[in-house]
């Protein structure tokens, strides 16, 4: 696998807390379920945008390390103000993060944000016309001349 394009988990979102505010945050929202989900939502919501950008994807489920951070700082976002608006995590730092991280991402989808590109090989499992490339000819000079040789 591509030392540069890996999975993001809960439990790397869960650094981010204190052992006292994930326990208050499992004990609002029940489990970690909550969390889990939201870590996928914001791994496919990236991935989307980085093709959308016209970018190249890794494998399912993986993220540019570049981007990681990013990932993280919105699903902490998420997580804090999804349960019941628990004030006490919701904290100015954390939501600055978060509207960093969501400008970030307009840049991408936009094209104007480069991430690494996957290994040969373990590109994105869906087909994509961004990620495309035709060619028809190594050099279309010499077949257009070709085709008009005998003319």
């Amino acid at each position: 696998m591509n030392p540069l394009w890996n999975t993001l988990t809960s439990a790397d979102v869960l650094k981010r807390f204190t052992q006292k505010e994930a326990a208050d945050l499992n004990a609002v929202a029940g489990t970690a379920d909550g969390l889990t989900q939201i870590v996928l939502e914001r791994i496919q919501n990236i991935r989307g945008r980085i093709k959308a950008g016209g970018r190249q994807l890794g494998p399912d489920g993986t993220l540019p390390d570049s981007l990681r951070d990013l990932a993280i700082d919105l699903c902490v976002w998420d997580w804090v103000t999804s349960p019941s608006g628990n004030s006490k995590v919701q904290t100015d730092v954390r939501r600055e993060k978060a509207r960093e991280a969501r400008d970030t991402l307009k840049l991408l989808a936009q094209g104007e944000l480069p991430v690494e590109l996957p290994d040969a090989g373990e590109l994105d499992s869906v087909a994509s016309g961004v990620n495309a490339i035709q060619t028809v000819a190594k050099r279309p000079q010499e077949a257009a001349f070709k085709r008009t040789r005998g003319l």
